[in-house]
This record gives structure tokens, C-alpha cells and sequence, in this order.
């Protein structure tokens, strides 16, 4: 969703070139419930993530062509979202073989559960660099240019520039 515009569209061929498809934007309780029902419907977590996953990818492919140019750094959180970042970080690393993604581990692997646990493992078996940020040395000389992700409760955020903590 474009906060600023208040926009909702959809990055896929369903909508059509420039098309944009009406969505219903859902508050952090009512996600958990659709969650809740689809796993209920016998769709697994790790499918919902894996699918969700592949979206995301799919547009930053579509958003930052050619994606193979791109630096991409991705912080990931112990939970479902960070799972979410996870599967987008070894999609992005073994399917589109970026100049490089990092993964930041804003929690500890020990912490994590779930399906957030096996991604990490999946990711971890991708030989996807991924660190948590006291082991993080950034090798370039412009962390500026970096493109990062910033995993919110309902929606992502793509921002051209690191947070000044990061660029550090």
C-alpha cells in the first residue's frame, strides 16, 4: 500500500499493464485471522509464506530491473515476517543471482520458530550471506545505493537509502 496516496495495487499480470486492481487493506488482528482461516483450509504456513514469498520477489524483479544489477539487504526478525524476508532473501539469491543480498538477523536464530526456523535453515542451506548486525562489516564503499527492505506488520517498505544507524 502507498501510505502516502493511500493506494492499493496489484504487481502482477492479473491487474494488466498499468492497471490497478482495487484490495482491501486489513489491520494486523483481521491478517492473523485470514491466516488462521487459510492454515484451517489445510493451506500450510510455509506454503502461504513461500507463495507470499514469491510475490514480493516477482515485483522487486518487475520494480528494480534488471534485479541482477542490484545490492539488496534485508532485515529479518525471529517471527513469521522475518520468515517472510527470509524467503524472499534465498528466492532473490538462487533464482536471480543479484550483485549481492545480504540478510540481517535482527533476532536470534536460537529464538525462532516455526516456519521462520525452517526458512532460516532453507536460507542458511542457499549459502545466502546472512548476519546478525554486530557481525555485519558492509564491503562497499556506498551503503547509500543499497537497496533495503524494512519488514512492517501488515506491509513493506522499500526505501532507496540505509537508516543512518546502518550506514555506520
Amino acid at each position: 500500500m502507498d501510505r502516502v496516496f493511500g493506494a492499493v495495487r496489484r504487481h502482477d499480470a492479473a491487474a494488466g499493464a498499468g492497471r490497478v486492481i482495487p484490495m482491501k487493506v486489513l489491520t494486523a488482528a483481521q491478517m492473523r485471522e485470514v491466516d488462521r482461516r487459510t492454515i484451517a483450509m489445510d493451506i500450510p504456513g510455509d506454503v502461504l509464506m513461500e507463495n507470499a514469498g514469491r510475490r514480493v520477489v516477482e515485483f522487486l524483479a518487475e520494480r528494480f530491473a534488471p534485479i541482477d544489477t542490484q545490492r539488496i539487504l534485508i532485515f529479518c526478525g525471529k517471527g513469521n515476517n522475518g520468515g517472510d524476508g527470509m524467503v524472499v532473501a534465498r528466492l532473490l539469491y538462487t533464482e536471480h543471482r543479484p550483485q549481492s543480498v545480504h540478510v540481517v538477523l535482527v533476532g536470534s536464530p536460537e529464538q525462532m520458530k516455526g516456519e521462520a526456523a525452517e526458512n532460516y535453515r532453507k536460507l542458511v542451506a542457499s549459502g545466502c550471506p546472512a548476519r546478525r548486525p554486530e557481525q555485519l562489516h558492509f564491503p562497499f564503499a556506498e551503503p547509500q545505493s543499497w537497496l533495503t527492505k524494512k519488514k512492517d506488520t501488515l506491509h513493506t517498505q522499500w526505501h532507496r537509502k540505509l537508516p543512518r544507524h546502518c550506514s555506520k
